[in-house]
């Protein structure tokens, strides 16, 4: 990346301390210094321990129960809630289900 492109990023929390030396694209580089508050729910990725997020909350798990071209996902909420019945949570699972080639078949 040229030096022109680029801006030095330093984060807040960064895990290598205050003095490491970040690098980002220039157009990135207030989104990582100030990210936005995402709101909603997300399904993290598979090997994240399939963790769900509201808010940038962790609220639960989630693990996929796939029989053919159906798609049925286990959740655990720590909140409490019936997360199967939020309808950010659905429209996570039916995106993760179209990545799969599959179809929402519920939750377990």
């Amino acid at each position: 990346m040229s030096p022109a492109r680029r801006v030095e990023v330093v984060l807040a929390d960064d895990p290598a301390g205050p003095r490491a030396k970040r690098w980002a694209v220039a157009a990135d580089g207030a989104a990582l210094t100030d990210p936005p508050n995402p709101a909603g729910a997300r399904l993290l990725a598979r090997f994240d321990p399939y963790l769900q997020t509201w808010d940038r909350e962790l609220v639960g798990t989630w693990r996929p129960r796939a029989s053919g071209r159906r798609l049925r996902l286990a959740t655990v909420s720590w909140t409490g809630e019936d997360l199967s019945q939020d309808a950010a949570v659905v429209e996570q699972a039916e995106a993760l289900a179209g990545t799969r080639g599959q179809e929402l078949a519920g939750f377990v």
